[in-house]
C-alpha cells in the first residue's frame, strides 16, 4: 500500500478490494480450495513493461533510495502461507496487485 500511495505522487486513486474465490484447484488434501482474493490497484504511471519480470526479485527497485525487499518479501510471507501473488497491468494507466490466500476450513470449534 505504501509503494502504491509513493506511486500515485499526491493525487490520483488508490483501491483496495477483496472477495472469496473458490475457483481455484490446488493440489492437497481437499482438491479444490476457497481463497480469499486481495486486489490493490492505483492510477499512477504503472511499471514500465522491461521491470516486470523483476518486480519480486531481492533488492531490485526502481528507486534512488529504495531496497528492493518490499515486494520480494511480500511474495515470500504469501508463498509461505499457500497463497499467490502477482502483478497485472491495468487497461489504462496505473498498477494492480492481486494476492490470494488459502481461507481455512477450521470453524474454530
Amino acid at each position: 500500500m505504501k509503494t502504491a500511495h509513493e506511486a500515485l505522487g499526491g493525487t490520483g486513486e488508490l483501491l483496495l478490494s477483496t472477495h472469496f474465490d473458490a475457483r481455484f484447484h490446488i493440489r492437497r488434501r481437499s482438491g479444490r480450495g476457497r481463497f480469499l482474493s486481495v486486489l490493490i490497484e492505483d492510477s499512477g504511471t504503472g511499471i514500465a513493461e522491461e521491470h516486470q519480470a523483476h518486480l519480486f526479485s531481492p533488492f531490485f527497485s526502481t528507486k534512488a533510495r529504495g531496497t528492493g525487499l518490499g515486494l520480494a518479501l511480500c511474495h515470500r510471507i504469501v508463498s509461505e502461507h499457500g497463497g499467490t501473488i502477482g502483478y497485472e497491468p491495468r487497461p489504462v494507466r496505473g498498477a494492480r496487485f492481486r494476492v490470494a490466500l488459502p481461507v481455512s476450513q477450521d470453524t474454530g470449534r
